[in-house]
């Protein structure tokens, strides 16, 4: 059996996506809602998956789970946790609707006599 030099790539490429999903998975601490990555993260709290590249392991998680993020769309969490992964709280936005979400929640956080 011989395996061509194309192959190969494949075969080395599926390799290191297999690491990575087992390095996403163990850096996991499921919680009653969130799941929390306990790996690295940036000084915003996002959870960093390859620092040397900068992938977001919230990213990763919805590429994993739900697939491609349609190009142009951010992943908004809906638990406002910046280190949950959890697939059900991550869900792609156009950027107008991830800034219009984010301005409402600021407000709904803001103290009562900002709104006076």
């Amino acid at each position: 059996m011989t395996i061509l030099m194309e192959d190969a790539w494949v075969l080395v490429e599926q390799a290191r996506l297999n690491r990575k999903i087992l390095v996403f998975l163990s850096q996991i601490k499921i919680e009653d809602e969130c799941w929390i990555w306990t790996g690295t993260k940036n000084k915003l709290g996002y959870g960093v998956l390859n620092s040397r590249t900068g992938q977001s392991a919230y990213r990763f998680s919805y590429w994993f789970f739900k697939g491609e993020i349609p190009k142009g769309y951010h992943v908004h969490h809906t638990c406002e946790n910046t280190s949950c992964v959890r697939p059900t709280h991550l869900k792609a936005v156009t950027p107008r609707q991830h800034h219009n979400l984010h301005s409402i929640l600021r407000l709904a956080h803001a103290p009562y006599w900002y709104s006076i």
